[in-house]
């Protein structure tokens, strides 16, 4: 629920700020000569530290309410720290987001279903992570697999891949897989090994991502037990 991750993600904030303006109010609070001002000032202090306590509540509640969808252990139904993220945490988690989608993550070069689609854009931040997931798959074939996949898959699926890409930050390699695709005759030669030489990289990507965007991926626990 988007009030829950508003609370989750910038209750110290929102306190923050409230306190800082119940300071500056209590310095004319205290000074004027004006018993009605300054009896309202008080009032209005005291409501911004009674807002500024709703909010910590509030976000105190939903704490225990909410986890990071790779940082969540579902075998112990614990949240481990986020300094023990790896590559293989955020693997195994889009792998089990997509096995509700696909059974082997080589078929979205030749169908992106409809209802991942539709969860995506729900989803927005699990997009470039599927991309990046995508290409990995396809650097672990060889030559001649990467490049028949690579020419038979649409463009349509090829131009979503490349806005995922983008909307990770990697434009310039949006744009190389794009050019890829549009002139594949004269680039044959050069896709295999472009996915090949990059598999590290897509993996680099993967985790780097995922820790740039950690607060993107606060969920309800209940939708973590699958």
């Amino acid at each position: 629920m988007k009030q829950n991750k508003f609370f989750s993600e910038h209750a110290m904030q929102v306190s923050s700020v409230c306190a800082v303006l119940a300071l500056i109010l209590f310095v004319p609070a205290a000074v004027t000569q004006s018993t009605g001002l300054s009896v309202f000032l008080y009032v209005a202090i005291g409501l911004l530290l009674l807002c500024g306590g709703v909010v910590m509540y509030l976000a105190y509640r939903n704490k225990g309410e909410r986890a990071n969808y790779f940082l969540y252990d579902r075998r112990r139904e614990i949240s481990v720290p986020k300094e023990e993220l790896d590559f293989d945490m955020v693997n195994e988690g889009i792998e089990l987001y997509l096995s509700d989608y696909v059974d082997n993550v080589l078929e979205l070069w030749t169908e992106i279903p409809k209802r991942l689609r539709i969860q995506l854009d729900g989803d927005v931040a699990f997009r470039p992570l599927i991309a990046y997931r995508m290409m990995l798959e396809l650097s672990d074939r060889d030559n001649e697999e990467i490049l028949a996949c690579f020419e038979e898959a649409d463009e349509r699926i090829i131009a979503y891949l490349c806005r995922a890409v983008k909307e990770g930050g990697d434009r310039e390699m949006a744009n190389y897989i794009f050019e890829l695709k549009r002139y594949i005759e004269r680039e044959s030669n050069h896709i295999p090994a472009f996915f090949r030489k990059n598999r590290r990289g897509f993996q680099d990507r993967m985790l780097r991502y995922t820790e740039r965007h950690m607060s993107d991926f606060y969920m309800d626990k209940k939708r973590l037990k699958k």
